[in-house]
């Protein structure tokens, strides 16, 4: 027993062989879409501060088109969802274009998505999140992610989020609303 109260086991290293290693597992959806998708991004914007919103092209995205949104600043700290590709409109159980993104999450996850959208688009940064949404009893919680990368349009300061969003589930029958785990950004240099 540990100090905290707690049994431990202690296996025997033939047991050992049959313990399966999560450490690839994805959790929380596909980081490897994330990476590809900031690495396009990075592409894009070569040596100069941010790529433009017209750079993109769906031709270079095709795999990843079911997994993107595009979001228009409305107020800082709040961008509106102007188009979204069919895997986060079948995650949600609805289409959100036209929605805050605001409205994909939970009331009390606002104010921290708030903060980051805030933070991508006026540093700029790069910005992660990891989220999780509770279900049904009988349906599993999912994990998501999702990858918020700052754009410009015609304006001279960024205005538009070039998103992604993974899910761990590829469908959902309730309209989800998500709660932020954990936040991870870095400035752009």
């Amino acid at each position: 027993m540990d100090k905290y109260g707690r049994h431990t086991i202690n296996l025997a290293s033939s047991d050992r062989a049959n313990i399966v290693s999560f450490d690839n597992y994805k959790r929380g959806g596909d980081n490897e879409t994330l990476r590809e998708i900031e690495r396009y991004w990075l592409q894009l914007r070569g040596s100069f501060l941010l790529p433009h919103s017209g750079d993109l092209q769906a031709k270079d995205l095709k795999p990843y088109l079911s997994n993107i949104f595009i979001a228009d600043k409305i107020a800082p700290g709040l961008v509106q969802i102007k188009t979204a590709g069919t895997g986060i409109a079948a995650c949600f159980g609805m289409d959100p274009r036209g929605l805050p993104l605001s409205a994909l999450f939970r009331a009390q996850a606002r104010g921290s998505l708030a903060v980051a959208v805030h933070a991508t688009l006026d540093t700029p940064e790069v910005t992660r999140l990891t989220l999780h949404a509770v279900t049904t009893p009988l349906m599993p919680a999912i994990a998501a992610k999702m990858l918020l990368l700052p754009l410009l349009d015609d304006q001279p300061e960024p205005n538009r989020i070039f998103g992604v969003l993974t899910c761990s589930s590829g469908k959902s029958n309730d309209r989800l609303r998500f709660e932020i785990t954990e936040t991870q950004s870095y400035p752009l240099d």
